[in-house]
C-alpha cells in the first residue's frame, strides 16, 4: 500500500513527523487508511487532529482506523483496563466512527498472534523499536482488554441493528 510521505515540523528544538493531510487530499484517493485517528497534532499544526471535519471528507476517504479505547464515553474503562502507567489523553467524540463510516468493520487478532508474528516480525513497528513496544503498550493485559472493548462496540452494534431491523419489520419477539 502506497504510504504518502508525513511532514516535518520542528516544536521546542525537535523535529517531528506528522500526517500531511494537505498531500492526502491533493492526491484525491479513493480510498485512505488513517492510523491513530484520535491522535492529537503538533501544537501550530493546521489540523488539531489526524484527520478531522470537512478535510477528511473532501480527500473522499472512507476507510478509518482507530481503536476502541479512543472514543471518549469508552475513557474511564480504557484508563482502568490498560496497564499504561498514565490515562490515555487522545479520544475521539463518541460521534466521529458512525459519522466517518456506513460500515464498521473489525479486525480481530489474539494478543499471542500480534505478539508473536506481527509485532517480533516487525510489521507493526521497525524492529529496533519493538523491545520498546514490548514494554509499554503491547502487554498481554492491555491487547487483551482492547479486544474486550472491541467486542462490546460489536455486541452493541449488533444489538442496535437487530433492534431496528425488528421494528421496522414489526416483529415483536
Amino acid at each position: 500500500m502506497e504510504a504518502v510521505p508525513r511532514r516535518k515540523i520542528e516544536y521546542k528544538g525537535t523535529i517531528f513527523e506528522e500526517m500531511d493531510v494537505d498531500a492526502i487530499i491533493a492526491r484525491k484517493p479513493a480510498v485512505v487508511l488513517v492510523d491513530e485517528l484520535a491522535h492529537t497534532n503538533i501544537p501550530g499544526s493546521k489540523h488539531r487532529k489526524a484527520l478531522r471535519g470537512r478535510a477528511g471528507n473532501s480527500a473522499g476517504q472512507d476507510r478509518r482506523a482507530f481503536d476502541h479505547e479512543h472514543p471518549a464515553s469508552r475513557k474511564r474503562c480504557a484508563d482502568g483496563a490498560f496497564d499504561h502507567g498514565n490515562h490515555r489523553a487522545e479520544t475521539v467524540a463518541d460521534w466521529v466512527p458512525g459519522w466517518l463510516a456506513t460500515e464498521t468493520v473489525m479486525v480481530d487478532l489474539t494478543p499471542e498472534a500480534l505478539l508473536q508474528n506481527r509485532l517480533k516480525r516487525g510489521d507493526v513497528y521497525s524492529t529496533e523499536k519493538v523491545e520498546q513496544a514490548l514494554g509499554n503498550f503491547f502487554r498481554a493485559g492491555n491487547l487483551i482488554a482492547l479486544r474486550e472493548l472491541a467486542l462490546r462496540q460489536v455486541a452493541e452494534h449488533v444489538d442496535r441493528s437487530l433492534g431496528s431491523y425488528m421494528d421496522a419489520k414489526a416483529i415483536e419477539r
